[in-house]
């Protein structure tokens, strides 16, 4: 029997539409939830928008899971008229950019809930933005390309989900959004949460109802849902990340700042959901001991302010929070001064002989301008006069001269500051 089919046979069923009593319930109920599920856990998190509206954002594990059947990802010419048809510049990088999701589907999720696959895109097709972490006052790390209520067969499940493709700025646009691609890739960033709100709250009062449709103890019916938009969450630091991280290392895929991107990611989460600061350093402790066993070279600094980001959105990178500290690295780090010092070394000695040339030069044409005066002052014949453009020739080598000095210091310094 399809959920649709038992909401109609369900004779406990209390509808809320006020946006103010929604928000109150639904935020109880997360509240509920988190006091309950060990270490602070949230599948669900509530907020405001401007509008009064509650702002829902949902967590579900296996989000990254790819449409493999149906719809199909487009490729070549297909992909470039979808991504122009949103508004956006082509560029041939897209074609390795892009990533599946299941957003949502009508299983009981992490509280109890079940989110109605009745899905109304509206606002979304408006600003279709990839955020990160919900974070709707910086810039996205990517778009989404297209979306669309489809039919998943996964896990025992097979009913109506919420797929979205989505495509990732390159890292020519971002380096910060080319690291959560990296990650994503690499298996860092399964999970997804889709940020949406709920014109309609069903709230089931009957007990045997209840267990019926297996809601949680505080779990409602979300209905007349309206998507806003959507993000890569992480996963949870335990033995399983440290194998996948291990495997993302060595494919390339994870890079010792990109550990930064995952610590901010739980830190964001938990300012949103519980704002405990002795859980934010329990799981940051974790990852930094998890990049400490992948990046032994690397010191991974604390960070203890819940409410400071680790990510620097404004330039768009990471902070300098990762610092060298490994005999060995050191010591590849001084051969690489080595070779600097080299090339350095040899592109001083060629301004110095371009220097000298120049000197050279100007020499010989002070010593032809003499010659050519002395001749002058002898000849009683032709009225003395200075040779055309002379004046201009030397004052244009003292030029180049001095800027030989200059290039020559400029090195000089340049060496020495390295050194």
């Amino acid at each position: 029997m399809t959920l649709e089919e038992l909401l109609k046979s369900l004779k406990s069923i209390e509808e809320i539409t006020d946006p103010v009593e929604i928000h109150r319930r639904l935020d109880d109920a997360a509240k509920k939830n988190l006091a309950r599920v060990a270490g602070g856990s949230a599948h669900t998190r509530v907020g405001e928008i401007k509008d009064g509206r509650a702002k829902i954002a949902k967590v579900t594990s296996m989000a990254a899971a790819l449409a493999k059947a149906t719809p199909t990802i487009p490729t070549g010419d297909a992909l470039k008229t979808l991504v122009e048809s949103r508004g956006l510049e082509w560029m041939d990088e897209y074609t390795e950019r892009t990533q599946a999701y299941w957003a949502s589907d009508e299983r009981v999720d992490g509280h109890g809930d079940i989110v109605r696959q009745n899905w109304r895109f509206e606002e979304y097709a408006k600003n279709p933005v990839l955020a990160y972490s919900h974070d709707w006052v910086n810039p996205p790390i990517g778009a989404g390309l297209d979306w669309s209520i489809t039919t998943r067969t996964e896990g025992g499940y097979n009913g109506p989900a919420l797929w979205l493709l989505t495509l990732f700025a390159t890292e020519e646009t971002s380096q910060f959004a080319d690291s959560i691609f990296r990650l994503v890739k690499a298996g860092m960033l399964k999970a997804g949460s889709v940020g949406f709100f709920s014109g309609k709250l069903i709230n089931v009062q009957d007990e045997a109802e209840r267990q019926q449709l297996g809601l949680g103890k505080w779990g409602f019916i979300l209905d007349d849902n309206h998507l806003l938009e959507f993000s890569p969450t992480p996963i949870g630091a335990n033995s399983g990340a440290l194998t996948i991280a291990s495997n993302a290392k060595r494919k390339g895929l994870l890079l010792p700042g990109d550990v930064n991107v995952i610590r901010d990611l739980h830190r964001r989460a938990i300012t949103e959901t519980t704002r405990d600061a002795r859980e934010w350093r329990e799981v940051d402790s974790k990852w930094r001991n998890i990049a400490g066993t992948l990046f032994p070279g690397f010191e991974f600094s604390k960070h203890a302010e819940l409410d400071v980001p680790l990510v620097s959105m404004e330039e768009r990178r990471l902070k300098g929070s990762v610092t060298v500290k490994d005999a060995t690295l050191e010591s590849k780090l001084d051969e690489l001064r080595a070779v600097v010092d080299e090339t350095l070394t040899g592109l001083v000695s060629m301004v110095g002989d371009i220097r000298d040339q120049v000197e050279t030069i100007v020499a010989r044409m002070d010593e032809q301008t003499t010659t050519n005066n002395s001749r002058s002052e002898t000849s009683d014949d032709v009225e003395p006069q200075e040779p055309e453009g002379t004046n201009d020739a030397s004052v244009n080598h003292a030029r180049l001269a001095a800027l030989g000095n200059d290039i020559a210091n400029a090195g000089t310094r340049l060496k020495e500051i390295l050194g």
